[in-house]
């Protein structure tokens, strides 16, 4: 019996155009409903719209079909395609990335920026790609570890 993953092209679509927009809409969400945005006016609230629309939504897209798709068809081509693989690979990716980011946006380490911005930054992407490649996996279908038989 042949334990191979064959990804079906329609759900491997529809977890490529939904996965990159959960980071992004947990964070709104949870912006929305701990910040006080309810109490303070619909001002607010397009405002969060606005950031979800122009400044998270793109990145998450362009970097997740960028760098996820190369990821996944490297995956699946060695026969190592697994949610935990994925994940993993993601966190790997986000944290490098959200270091990097400190770097654009800060300067080198001996800038004004502190280690401790840079590491939770880090982090914060590490978490982010994990949540993405969660969503995809779940929603392509992915078994969680690789069967033997």
């Amino acid at each position: 019996m042949n334990s191979t993953f064959v990804m079906r092209r329609p759900r491997l679509v529809l977890a490529a155009l939904l996965a990159p927009m959960s980071a992004p809409l947990l964070y709104v969400l949870a912006t929305f409903a701990w910040s006080g945005y309810p109490a303070s006016g619909p001002g607010h609230a397009g405002k969060l719209v606005d950031e979800f629309l122009l400044a998270l939504l793109p990145p998450s897209y362009f970097l997740s079909l960028c760098i996820g798709t190369p990821v996944v068809l490297v995956l699946q081509r060695i026969h190592r395609l697994t949610t935990w693989r994925c994940v993993l690979v993601a966190a790997l990716i986000g944290a490098v990335l959200g270091l990097c980011t400190t770097f654009w946006f800060s300067g080198p380490p001996g800038s004004h920026t502190p280690l401790s911005a840079r590491l939770a930054l880090s982090a914060l992407g590490a978490l982010a790609a994990m949540i993405i490649a969660l969503v995809f996996c779940g929603i392509a279908g992915l078994p969680v570890m690789r069967r033997t038989f």
